[in-house]
């Protein structure tokens, strides 16, 4: 039942992708749906858990259906993508094989990590703690967590809660799948960007490699699902600036406002899970404003929502979660009593 319902979200979240046209491999569209969906779904438990309807599959799965209709009908007559023959599609050499083995391999090992063995570390036992909390006792000011990780944004324990809620207790499972859709969206960008394959597949080599950065696909804690919300969308930042600087026509460059929707959502969804990075995405919205600045093609209306359509998803999970802290019965600095 939990692959349908996903599945119709994941669905739903790659006819929006395919609509903006800001990226044409499927591959990446398909790992960006998936990063996308998981986003959504924890937006929609955040609300099933404020109605207190967490546990009904149901309803959950209504929710996913109903926003697939809705972009069938939106979404049916999509245009030409014009990114779409914009590099041409290279054969693949020994090395890209060779990187597919051995970073398919060490997926596999994350995977099998994830699948078989507890949570066991006292962060992740907390996380898994409230996402249960979240899933029976509902609400989000329950006593029964301590205030250290009570007043933490909820976007890790929301999907364990989901998971819970159609009886997955492999919860650790989104993070293996977490660090394979990082892999492959950063090798489409770093292709689309240096349209090299051979550059693109030793730094993708170099990052699913890096031992600190493996080592967190299988540990139940907020850092990939943090760094790679906040990696990811400033990889579509950097085409946005390079759309914005670009002397290319626009057919041919792509539409900047849709580039700013998408970075903007994936910095949104890093403070989701850390609140602190709502500093770090005001790095990315002072850059855009220094690079509208000195675009002389665009009016200052054009210029205004574009920087709007950065700023506004980049702050809309942060401010629903303020909103969420304000409305807490006891404060969150208060110390729990043993």
């Amino acid at each position: 039942m939990i692959f349908l319902d996903f599945g119709f979200l994941w669905v739903f979240i790659y006819l929006l992708v395919a609509r903006l046209q800001v990226t044409s491999p499927r591959g990446e569209k398909i790992a960006l749906a998936f990063a996308c969906a998981l986003g959504l779904k924890s937006l929609v438990i955040y609300v099933l858990v404020l109605l207190g309807l967490t546990k009904n599959i149901w309803v959950q799965s209504g929710v996913s259906l109903g926003a697939l209709v809705i972009a069938g009908i939106f979404c049916s007559r999509q245009s030409t993508n014009s990114l779409s023959q914009a590099h041409p599609r290279e054969k693949k050499s020994l090395l890209f094989l060779m990187t597919v083995l051995i970073l398919g391999v060490l997926f596999c090992i994350s995977l099998a990590y994830a699948l078989y063995f507890p949570i066991t570390e006292a962060d992740g036992i907390w996380y898994h703690i409230r996402g249960m909390v979240f899933l029976h006792a509902g609400g989000f000011d329950s006593e029964t967590i301590v205030s250290q990780f009570r007043q933490y944004p909820p976007f890790v324990p929301l999907l364990y809660a989901y998971l819970l809620s159609f009886e997955v207790d492999t919860v650790k499972i989104i993070f293996p799948l977490l660090y394979l859709c990082l892999l492959v969206i950063f090798y489409c960008r770093i292709l689309a960007v240096a349209e090299n394959q051979k550059i693109a597949v030793w730094f993708t080599l170099i990052l699913g490699t890096t031992p600190y950065f493996w080592w967190h696909s299988f540990l139940p804690f907020l850092d990939l699902a943090t760094g790679f919300y906040y990696s990811i969308g400033a990889l579509y930042w950097f085409s946005l600036i390079q759309n914005i600087l670009s002397t290319k026509p626009e057919n041919e460059a792509g539409n900047p406002c849709a580039w700013a929707i998408l970075s903007g959502t994936l910095f949104g969804l890093s403070a989701w899970s850390r609140l602190e990075f709502l500093l770090y995405n005001a790095i990315p919205i002072l850059i855009l404003i220094y690079a509208l600045d000195r675009n002389d093609t665009f009016n200052k209306s054009r210029k205004n929502k574009i920087l709007l359509c950065l700023a506004a998803p980049s702050l809309f999970f942060s401010t629903l979660w303020f909103l969420t802290l304000a409305g807490f019965d006891s404060p969150i600095d208060r110390k729990s009593v043993v």
